[in-house]
């Protein structure tokens, strides 16, 4: 189902494509959703600031429900250069969930804020090489994966609270992960 029908605005045929500049956002993703849904690429957006980049996600997610287009957010830090703190536990995961799918995504939407085209990125090689998965009814060797998980970044507590903490209780493997 198409949301749009062929216009001057949206006409068919990639060579044709307009400035949308005019639009507003509500418009403009209805647009880029249409644009996703027909093309069989990913697409990347990026907009001006993490709050437009979130607004656009969630417009996106909208107009593509049910379809099988994606639509991924890669956010910000949200932290400056010089701070003395780390940016939000829950931006990190997002981070990485977002980082761990892009190289098998070959249809769909990331939305990107600019500023965070400036930061560097791990090697996709070092990010699926220290990603942990795990299966339901999966048997686990405690003490390897206690290593893995030192390893790999994760700080062992009595009891887990936040992302990258992990606990032994027994047979019993606790662990907040960070994607």
């Amino acid at each position: 189902m198409k949301l749009l029908p062929d216009s001057n605005l949206f006409p068919s045929g990639r060579e044709h494509y307009k400035d949308w500049a005019g639009l507003n956002a509500g418009s403009m993703a209805a647009v880029l959703a249409e644009l996703a849904r027909s093309e069989d690429h990913l697409f990347v957006i990026l907009a001006p600031n993490s709050s437009r980049a979130q607004q656009l996600t969630d417009s996106l997610s909208f107009y593509l429900a049910g379809s099988d287009t994606p639509v991924m957010l890669f956010p910000d830090w949200e932290t400056l250069p010089y701070d003395l703190f780390s940016p939000h536990q829950d931006i990190t995961s997002r981070r990485i969930r977002a980082l761990h799918r892009l190289p098998t995504t070959n249809h769909g939407v990331l939305v990107v804020p600019a500023r965070t085209l400036m930061h560097r990125l791990p090697p996709v090689s070092y990010l699926q090489g220290n990603t942990l998965l795990l299966e339901v009814g999966q048997s686990l060797d405690i003490d390897n994966w206690r290593m893995q998980l030192e390893s790999a970044g994760y700080r062992h507590a009595d009891n887990v609270y936040e992302h990258g903490e992990y606990a032994v209780r027994g047979a019993i493997l606790d662990i907040f992960p960070m994607g």
